[in-house]
């Protein structure tokens, strides 16, 4: 920037329209969405309660030990007792032959989900923890983002730079003047590189906090077909 002294004409100095269009409004990082235990991120990105994953692992793990109970308990039964027979010894070991083997599957598609669950379980775990420690991140880089915003607008709000437009009548004037106008925009730029920067910041780590519920919703899918898949056998009439 410059300005040429005539005379004793009074002179301008003048803030270069660039610099001031350098330092935008800074004050949406105060609108951001906070979530209740998740003000980092404003969001949870692997809501979860693997305690209930494991008690219903827990609850299949019993109804499995039950079929195998039943399961031992027919077996003596597969035979037609001696002496017995016409058409209701036939129908009963129609009925009772495949009952065992049906139980078996059964059995084995209760063992089959437990399983499932608990490996969705430890990886609900897994998840969780990545999730708090970008969470602590956030919190940080957000309490970072709200120092430099403050010190951005106490930049923006300088007395000096209410010089842009005032009149000199001396060389001097204009120079003392002029250094103290370009002190204080190099000020606001700074501080305004210092928001831009904890606001990039602020995204990566949401955008970190996106992919983890990406993975947490393919894992939350992926178990549901499992299950599907271990529920498939045909369960005993």
């Amino acid at each position: 920037m410059s300005a040429v002294v005539e005379g004793s004409e009074p002179v301008i100095v003048i803030m270069p329209a660039d610099v001031w269009r350098a330092v935008p409004e800074v004050s949406e990082a105060a609108s951001a969405a906070r979530v209740s235990g998740w003000p980092g991120l404003g969001f949870d990105p692997a809501p979860c309660r693997p305690e209930l994953v494991a008690e219903l692992a827990g609850r299949l793990a019993a109804v499995s030990e039950a079929v195998g109970e039943v399961r031992r308990l027919l077996e003596p039964l597969r035979a037609v007792p001696a002496g017995w027979t016409g058409v209701a010894a036939d129908a009963f070991a129609l009925r009772v032959a495949d009952l065992p083997t049906r139980l078996d599957g059964l059995r084995r598609s209760l063992v089959a989900a437990e399983g499932t669950l608990l490996g969705w379980q430890a990886a609900l775990r897994q998840l969780h923890a990545r999730a708090e420690r970008v969470e602590e991140r956030a919190r940080l880089a957000r309490h970072e983002l709200d120092a430099a915003t403050e010190l951005a607008e106490v930049a923006r709000a300088h007395p000096d730079l209410a010089l842009d437009g005032q009149h000199f009548t001396t060389d001097e004037a204009l120079s003392e003047a002029q250094h103290r106008l370009d002190t204080a925009l190099a000020d606001a730029e700074e501080a305004q590189d210092e928001v831009s920067h904890a606001r990039a910041t602020v995204a990566e780590l949401t955008r970190h906090g996106a992919l983890l519920g990406g993975e947490h919703r393919a894992g939350a899918e992926q178990t549901a077909l499992a299950l599907l898949a271990a529920a498939s056998p045909s369960p005993p009439p």
